[in-house]
């Protein structure tokens, strides 16, 4: 009963203090739920407010990436100096590789586009956006609003910064819009809480993004709540009702860059913010009520277990004691409350009482194991005693015998111990040892034990050395109460120990040797030699005072390391000698054992090492040496490779890039993607095949690269390339291979060349060096046939024209023999005549007649000539451009042109074929007019194509060579297609040939085009009169045959005729009164007065005589004076009639040849 009450009395405290101890946390539940709705409140404001920067942050950083991206389009080139069409093509580019812009376009200050990147957006005008005007007037990037694109109709953003000259001044502006479809993405795509919304506005309001409800609100305003917060100077937060309506917490946070340029808001549900929060508290109430519930009702349970059980167990273990039974224990052994430590207690109570009866019962016992165990070990140490071979003597503590074993009294001369019982030891030991005894003694009464070794004569007179061990036996209170001497017989090991002696002091090395702690107990000779010390001063620690400060703590450690481990000792040390000087010595020790395995003592000496420390050191300064040098060079080598990097990656000329063994591209410079095309990243790791032209390719060209310049060192080449776009240039090519210090193969290095401009100018240098020999050949012939053409026409006119007054005589006569041999000479010296004039037709020296002509109605007249000259095996078509232009040009010579190229086509066609002839307008202009040799301009270019044998590219480079020909000999002069090219070039115009051996000849001819839109109708001589003409004539002619002969034609035409024979004599009669109509001068004559010079003082003498020169050739003197267009020049030889129609209608003046 006593035992039911008292847990029913624990059991009700326990419940009350449980629950004392719950109340308060009740309270403070209550407490918390109002405070906890507060801190949600301000931290949804928080969350709000953070959620908002970081769209804000979001977007900021897209409108600074819009805006750094114009600033660098303002920046090209291309864009501030307005050049259109790279302009278009980079802002395309830069739009290909931004997706999230909608458009790039340049604009004037005007505001209309200067180049777009989109094709729809370049004709537009920006003039009345106000965002345009802002970036021009105040020259800063400008955020604009909400737009609808007027070349694509799409919704965006738009931005403009302003566009500045190289003086700064502002031009223009750079205008980019942000695709809202890209920006709606990217905030559909922000981490924020369920239930959230976000919306962007632009700076007058109107949405660009929201989510969620995009396509609801995008375009539309926002509510006059939302535009009043957006207004804010900084990031804030409100509640407020939203568009979908319900109270809602709104972040709000501006974007700006001089200005509000956007707003960003950031709204939560408040409503479902604080539900949530709500549950929470009443479920934390519920949790705790059934806590209190469940903490009282497992209180009642662990009090049986807790409490009831274990006083249960105390209760019953008290009983047992009671009764004597000191082995039972409470049980309480596991835990740490209060019952189990009253139940350890108890049991170590009851345990400590079981153990002194346990002891009491041992001690008896023990006590009667001890004297019978003290008898055998008596006799055990007896036995031992006389066991061994030392002598052992027992003495007590005042140093008299007791006891000696055998081998004691044997030493002593002794067969009995009585006779040494009671003696003094040391009376035993001669006079001499006397003091080494005495002193072992005091050691060991004092509690030590001693040590000494000293001779002592036998009883049969022998002399041994003993090695005696003195120590002392103590009482179990630690007092000395016997003393035991131990000697053993060393004559012989001290025998051995002096030979050994004398072999240590005869080592040249520093020997010593050393007790079991370590202490020096010797040194040799050598060692007390080399230190300046003596032995005792070198004992002990003494030998620490040879050692050099900086190894001392090195060497002690090591020391005694060794000695502890008893492992050999090896260190390297300097040492000073007598004369103060260091030495390195190298100094080893070993340790020497007794038999029972324990260190007796230390053998050790010194080497002299100074010269291997001299090698050693010699040995690494040259490797620091060395190593310094290779870092030096590493250094160097690592700079060199940064300045190559630095000049290969600078060079744009070249293209520099190394290949692996395979051929395929490691890496890239900036000149091969200038001449390449290709960026590094597009074509490392590529073969450099790609390089080549499909025609190498296929025959293999690259694989021969890599192989000739792997086994002859270099491979060179020049030829044709292909670029990324497939467009090809001529280029430099070298390959090198690269091979590492084992001469192994580990790639290539390639430097390549565009050399496409030196080729062309090479070439062009080559033709211009070709024309020019052409040009001095056509000078010198010209120069010849000029000086022949000048004698030989004087003496045609002599002949011609006695002739001609001949053959008026033989019709006078009606002699028609006469007449038919005199036509015929007359044609033979017309033959002459035309002779000449080839001649000076290839070297661009006879005399043109130009007219103005459509020389598509000028062939058309001699199509039917044309065309039997070439038979009727040949057909020959015309084609004209009906609107052909007019042409300044002698006819009668592009007649004889035309003619000789069509029966030059003809003799390259025997088995017949066809000619065509086509004439068309050509405006020529840059390497076209070039290749025509000609300056930039109209033409009319006239064209003759046969289907003949062609010719080869060595005939065709010579075609125009004065006497060069392929025909037999009699079949042709070689003047032919030289006339033709000297009357084209002094026509002004130019020639071309092509052709292909058995592909047939194209000649083309180009004319300049006359400037006017309408063609005059040539000047035609006005038909002969009838008669001649009562003119007085001043003939003046140095040579006298011509003279002569024409001043008979003038008399046989009925004029009066006055001569004179140079211009001097010439001038004489102008100035006289003599009656002269006409002057009739030879051009070239002697004694400083030419025929020019003549004509213009004539003309200053009088002013109305008409003027007519004559020559064989004057060309040089004409454009020496200066007089080709000044006066009428008739050529020799000439005819009578042709003579009289020049001085009766004189004309304009016509150009010289």
């Amino acid at each position: 009963m006593r035992k039911r009450t008292l847990r029913t009395s624990l059991n009700t405290r326990l419940l009350l203090v449980i629950a004392a101890a719950l109340l308060p946390v009740l309270v403070f539940q209550v407490l918390t739920e109002s405070g906890a709705r507060r801190d949600r409140e301000e931290r949804v404001a928080e969350e709000a407010l953070r959620f908002v920067r970081f769209v804000a942050s979001e977007q900021r950083q897209i409108i600074e990436g819009a805006r750094q991206v114009l600033v660098t389009l303002a920046e090209a080139p291309a864009i501030w100096r307005g050049e259109v069409d790279r302009c278009a093509v980079f802002l395309a580019r830069t739009l290909r590789s931004a997706p999230r812009y909608g458009s790039f376009l340049t604009v004037g200050r005007d505001g209309r586009a200067i180049c777009a990147g989109n094709s729809e957006d370049r004709a537009i005008t920006l003039s009345d956006r106000p965002y345009v005007r802002q970036a021009i007037d105040e020259g800063h990037f400008v955020v604009g609003g909400y737009i609808t694109g007027r070349g694509s109709g799409r919704p965006r953003l738009a931005f403009a910064t302003p566009v500045r000259d190289d003086t700064g001044q502002v031009t223009g502006a750079v205008v980019g819009t942000l695709d809202l479809a890209w920006m709606q993405a990217h905030v559909d795509a922000l981490p924020l809480p369920p239930g959230a919304t976000a919306t962007i506005t632009d700076r007058d309001g109107t949405i660009l993004a929201r989510r969620p409800d995009a396509p609801r609100f995008v375009g539309t305003l926002a509510s006059p709540d939302v535009i009043r917060e957006m207004a804010r100077a900084g990031p804030g937060v409100v509640t407020m009702a939203s568009l979908e309506g319900g109270s809602r917490i709104f972040g709000f946070a501006p974007i700006g860059f001089g200005g509000p340029d956007l707003g960003v808001s950031v709204s939560l549900d408040r409503a479902g913010m604080f539900t949530a929060i709500q549950a929470a508290n009443q479920r934390g109430s519920l949790f705790i009520a059934l806590g209190a519930m469940l903490a009282l009702l497992s209180a009642a349970l662990m009090a049986r277990v807790v409490i009831h059980r274990p006083i249960g167990r105390l209760l019953a273990a008290a009983s047992r004691w009671q009764e004597g039974d000191l082995a039972a224990r409470t049980g309480l052994a596991a835990g740490a409350s209060e019952f189990v430590s009253l139940g350890r207690t108890l049991d170590a109570m009851a345990a400590a009482s079981e153990a002194r009866e346990r002891e009491l019962r041992l001690a008896g016992q023990a006590a009667r194991r001890s004297a019978l165990l003290l008898a055998a070990s008596e006799a055990q140490v007896r036995s031992v005693l006389e066991s061994s071979t030392d002598c052992i003597e027992l003495l007590d503590a005042a140093g008299r015998v007791l006891a000696v074993n055998g081998p004691g009294l044997q030493a002593q001369g002794q067969d009995d111990v009585a006779a040494l019982q009671g003696r003094d030891w040391a009376s035993l030991w001669p006079d001499e040892a006397r003091p080494s005894v005495e002193a072992a003694l005091r050691m060991t009464q004092a509690g030590g034990t001693a040590r000494f070794s000293h001779a002592r004569t036998t009883a049969t007179g022998t002399s041994i050395c003993w090695d005696v061990v003195l120590s002392p036996v103590r009482t179990a209170e630690g007092a000395v109460e016997r003393l035991v001497a131990t000697s053993r017989d060393v004559t012989e090991q001290r025998r051995h120990e002096a030979r050994l002696q004398e072999v240590i002091e005869a080592i040249p090395g520093l020997v010593f040797v050393t007790d079991a702690a370590g202490g020096h107990i010797y040194t040799n000779r050598h060692f007390q030699d080399f230190t300046g010390l003596p032995a005792t001063a070198l004992l002990g620690e003494g030998w620490t005072r040879t050692v050099h400060p900086d190894d001392l703590a090195m060497v002690r450690r090591r020391w005694n390391e060794s000695v502890r481990l008893v492992i050999p000792y090896e260190v390297e040390m300097r040492m000073r000698g007598a004369d103060g000087t260091w030495t390195w010595y190298l100094v080893r020790g070993c340790p020497v054992h007794r038999a029972d395995g324990q260190v007796d003592r230390w053998y050790g000496i010194c080497l002299d090492i100074s010269d291997i420390v001299a090698a050693r050191e010699a040995r690494a300064r040259h490797e620091r040496t060395l190593e310094r040098q290779v870092q030096e060079g590493n250094a160097a080598l690592r700079e060199s490779e940064t300045w190559f990097r630095l000049l290969v990656q600078g060079v744009t000329d070249y293209a520099i890039f190394m290949l692996d063994p395979q051929g395929r591209v490691a890496n890239w410079n900036t000149g091969a993607e200038r001449i390449q095309g290709y960026t590094a990243d597009e074509v490392v790791g590529r073969d450099f095949a790609i390089f080549h032209t499909e025609e190498d390719r296929a025959a293999g060209e690259p694989a021969r690269a890599l192989q000739t310049a792997a086994t002859e060192g270099r491979y060179e080449d020049e030829g044709w390339r292909v670029r990324k776009d497939g467009t090809r240039f001529w280029a430099n090519v070298i390959l090198d291979p690269i091979r590492d210090e084992d001469g192994v193969l580990i790639g290539y290095a390639e430097i390549t060349r565009d050399i496409t401009a030196q080729r062309d100018s090479r070439a062009a240098l080559e033709d211009a060096q070709r024309r020019f020999a052409q040009a001095q050949k056509m000078e010198a012939v010209g120069q010849l046939t000029g000086g022949i053409a000048h004698d030989f026409n004087n003496l045609l006119q002599v002949v011609s024209g006695n002739l001609e007054l001949l053959l008026a005589r033989s019709r006078r006569a009606e002699d028609p023999r006469s007449e038919r041999l005199l036509t015929r000479s007359l044609r033979a010296i017309g033959r002459g005549a035309r002779l000449t004039g080839q001649l000076l037709s290839f070297s661009r020296r006879q005399m043109l007649y130009p007219e103005r002509v459509r020389l598509d109605r000028l062939v058309g007249e001699i199509h039917e000539l044309v065309r039997r000259a070439v038979g009727e095996s040949i057909g020959v078509t015309i084609h004209a451009d009906p609107e052909l232009w007019d042409c300044i040009l002698d006819p009668g010579q592009f007649e004889a042109a035309l003619l000789n190229l069509v029966l030059n086509a003809r003799d390259a066609m025997p088995a017949g074929g066809r000619i065509e002839i086509a004439l068309t307008n050509l405006p020529l202009a840059g390497t076209e007019a070039m290749t025509f040799e000609v300056a930039d301009g109209n033409y009319v270019r006239v064209e003759v194509t046969d289907t003949g044998t062609g010719m080869s590219p060595e005939v065709l480079a010579r075609a125009f060579e004065p006497f060069f020909t392929t025909k037999q000999i009699g079949e042709g002069s070689g003047l032919g297609l030289p006339q033709v090219h000297g009357f084209v070039r002094q026509s002004g115009g130019g020639v071309l040939a092509r052709s292909r051996a058995d592909e047939g000849t194209v000649i083309s001819l180009v004319f300049p085009a006359d400037d006017q839109t309408a063609a005059q109708a040539p000047a035609t001589a006005a038909p002969a009169r009838d008669g001649t003409p009562p003119l007085s004539v001043l003939l003046v002619e140095d040579d006298p045959d011509v003279l002569g002969v024409v001043r008979m034609m003038l008399l046989d035409a009925g004029c009066s005729v006055t001569t004179a024979a140079d211009g001097v004599a010439a001038l004489d009669v102008l100035r006289s009164d003599r009656p002269i109509d006409v002057l009739l001068s030879d051009v070239v004559m002697p004694n400083g007065v030419s025929g020019v010079d003549l004509a213009r003082e004539a003309r200053a003498i009088r002013p109305d005589i008409r003027v007519l020169l004559a020559s064989g050739y004057a060309r040089d003197v004409l454009n020496r004076l200066g007089a080709e267009d000044e006066f009428t020049i008739i050529a020799k030889p000439y005819t009578q009639a042709s003579l009289l129609h020049h001085l009766a209608f004189p004309g304009e003046p016509v150009r010289a040849g």
